[in-house]
């Protein structure tokens, strides 16, 4: 755990100049309390942004919003992929912006570009999406419930280890689009090379729940026929950093056919500043005078 905290705090280091180059205001916002709130920030240098991060793998997110981040700042993803060659892999994971449609014009203003990347497969729009029908032998609990303790009389959906299984959502995502290389610092180069070599995870695998028999093979045909289901995703490549205001922005990702915790296909490394994390010692002195006037009935 303190290696891999070591290169999250390097990695943190080496991404806070290229948030500075790319959206200054969103940095200042972000670094406005660093010095109150030094115990709260990632990075060995001055200017730092970042509070936490987190790390997704092979984790299909719905359509969300970011509510608990900072005001006026920005969420910084890193990706980490098995994929490494420019051509496109039998499986991916897309980042989706669900209430977006693509422009047909390309960031020039041509229309004749825009096409162009069509036809060279930079820019792909679908028109079917496959994805699998599992029925669930017992019902999945709704997520507010999971907190709670469950009736001693219920059946338990909880298994053992089992072989990798294949989950499916239904996204509503009308293109991919691959993000343009851009040249990366040798610092950063290195960082990503020895990063997923800290982040496996231990043999043994997680509890999990049965997903249920495969009964049917859709292609969500109907959502793309539907104008109203836009939908723009990106398929971000080996050491791509995504720029996102995720406080606003609605994203999600799309669910992976063979995802597996331990040889994963994707890493998101989410690095993110909390909305309360901009006091000394995490806030703790507000926190307690906030349960002393509580006692107080104040």
């Amino acid at each position: 755990e303190q290696e891999v905290e070591e290169r999250m705090h390097v990695l943190a280091t080496l991404l806070s100049p290229l948030y500075q180059s790319l959206a200054p205001e969103a940095f200042k916002n972000q670094t406005q309390f660093e010095r109150e709130a030094s115990e709260c920030r990632l990075g060995f240098k001055p200017g730092r942004p970042f509070s936490g991060v987190t790390a997704c793998i092979d984790f299909c997110a719905h359509s969300h919003r970011d509510l608990h981040n900072m005001n006026n700042g920005c969420t910084v993803v890193v990706s980490l992929t098995k994929h490494r060659t420019l051509a496109k892999p039998d499986d991916e994971q897309l980042h989706v912006l669900p209430l977006y449609v693509m422009d047909d014009t390309d960031e020039y203003g041509s229309k004749e570009g825009q096409e162009a990347k069509v036809k060279s497969g930079a820019v792909e729009t679908l028109s079917k999406f496959p994805c699998e029908v599992r029925v669930r032998a017992v019902p999945l609990q709704p997520c507010r419930r999971h907190g709670k303790k469950r009736k001693e009389d219920e059946p338990d959906a909880v298994i053992g280890r089992k072989d990798p299984t294949t989950l499916h959502r239904n996204p509503c995502s009308m293109g991919s689009v691959d993000p343009r290389a851009t040249p990366m610092s040798i610092d950063m180069a290195s960082m990503l090379e020895g990063m997923e070599a800290q982040l496996q995870i231990a043999p043994e695998a997680p509890r999990s729940e049965p997903i249920g028999e495969v009964t049917d093979y859709i292609d969500n045909e109907e959502c793309f026929k539907d104008s109203q289901m836009g939908g723009v995703a990106i398929a971000l490549g080996h050491g791509s950093v995504l720029f996102e205001c995720a406080k606003h922005e609605l994203h999600s990702t799309t669910a992976l056919r063979r995802p597996n915790r331990l040889h994963p296909t994707r890493i998101s490394l989410v690095f993110y500043q909390h909305r309360n994390l901009n006091r000394a010692k995490h806030g703790w002195d507000e926190w307690e005078e906030k349960m002393r006037l509580r006692k107080l009935d104040v």
